[in-house]
C-alpha cells in the first residue's frame, strides 16, 4: 500500500513538473514567437524604408531632370523672343532697343547707317551728313556722342 501511495505521488509530482514545465515551454514558445514576429517586422520597415529612401531619391532625380529640360525650354523660348524682337528692330529705327547685348548694338549701328537715326536705351540717336553721331537736347543743340 505505501508502495503505490509512493508511486501515486511520484505520478502526481512528475504530472505537476511537467505541467509547470510545459508551461515554461509555451511561454518560452510564445516569447519566441513574439521576438520573431517582432524581428520580421523590424526587417519589413527597414526594407520599406530603404525602398522609400531610393524611391524619393529616384523621384528627386526625375524632378531635376524636368526642371533641367524645362530651364532649356525657357531659353530656347526666350531666345527665340529675342531673336524675333531683333528683327522687328531691324526694319524699324524707331523702336526702342530695349534688349542690351552685343547683337543689339549692332543693330543700332545698322540703323543709324541704313536710316541715319536710331533709338537706342530711349534716346534717339542721328548720324550727319559728315557721319558724326548726335542726339538732340531738349533745347534743339546737336550733342554729339562719336
Amino acid at each position: 500500500m505505501v508502495a503505490s501511495i509512493i508511486i501515486v505521488l511520484i505520478f502526481i509530482i512528475w504530472v505537476i513538473y511537467n505541467i509547470f514545465f510545459a508551461e515554461n515551454i509555451v511561454a518560452q514558445d510564445i516569447k519566441n514567437d513574439r521576438n520573431k514576429r517582432h524581428e520580421e517586422e523590424m526587417a519589413r520597415k527597414r526594407a520599406e524604408l530603404l525602398e522609400t529612401a531610393e524611391q524619393r531619391k529616384l523621384r528627386e532625380k526625375l524632378d531635376k531632370k524636368k526642371e533641367l529640360e524645362e530651364s532649356i525650354v525657357r531659353q530656347k523660348k526666350q531666345q527665340e523672343y529675342i531673336k524675333q524682337q531683333l528683327t522687328k528692330y531691324r526694319k524699324n529705327p524707331d523702336m526702342n532697343i530695349a534688349i542690351y547685348n552685343d547683337e543689339s548694338y549692332k543693330i543700332h549701328w545698322e540703323r543709324l547707317k541704313k536710316f541715319s537715326r536710331s533709338m537706342y536705351s530711349g534716346e534717339m540717336y542721328y548720324r550727319g551728313s559728315r557721319g558724326g553721331i548726335y542726339t538732340i537736347s531738349a533745347n534743339g543743340t546737336r550733342n554729339y556722342k562719336y
